[in-house]
């Protein structure tokens, strides 16, 4: 602007979110290079930790991942409430997003701050896709957490879908057995 501000790096006055994690959270790939290139911080979090890059994992916008950690993006930076772009990927069933995060060099494995791994979330979530893609990507199965393992929670339930996921997981874990 006249005055010298760089109006590229403002933020909203509620959420403190910048130009850039807009256009993350909302999707507008085609924004997202121009903002880099003028200088924005990609790694700029908003007033709850959720960063560009966590934003676009929560709303499973796979491709801008791709652009934000070709960009300098820190694709494993967690939130305030220490949750991950991976675990916020998990909880949401963005299967895809969960893939683009693996290939940027994201952690499968970190947990959160309350001891859960993103596979015990999808399969708390009982979507197949995403324990797929986390599985895919080399998600330890077997890790145990505050609750128990994923397995262990798949044969709480009971219905067709659990005994899916018990299989699968059953499966997995023969084949690589953590």
């Amino acid at each position: 602007d006249p005055s010298g501000k760089r109006c590229i790096e403002e933020v909203d006055s509620v959420d403190g979110g910048s130009p850039l994690y807009w256009a993350a959270a909302s999707g507008h790939l085609h924004f997202i290079e121009p903002l880099i290139r003028a200088g924005t911080d990609v790694n700029k979090a908003d007033n709850y930790g959720w960063t560009p890059v966590y934003a676009a994992a929560h709303n499973g916008h796979a491709e801008i991942i791709t652009v934000l950690k070709a960009g300098g993006a820190d694709v494993d930076r967690p939130n305030d409430s220490g949750t991950t772009p991976v675990c916020a990927a998990a909880y949401r069933g963005h299967a895809e997003a969960i893939t683009s995060l693996k290939a940027a060099g994201a952690n499968v494995n970190t947990t959160e701050i309350n001891g859960l791994t993103p596979v015990y979330i999808t399969v708390q979530m009982r979507d197949v896709k995403a324990i797929n893609a986390l599985l895919e990507a080399g998600a330890n199965a077997n890790t145990k957490t505050p609750h128990g393992t994923p397995l262990e929670l798949a044969k709480q339930g009971t219905a067709q879908r659990d005994q899916d996921i018990v299989r699968l997981l059953e499966v997995h874990l023969q084949q690589y057995p953590n």
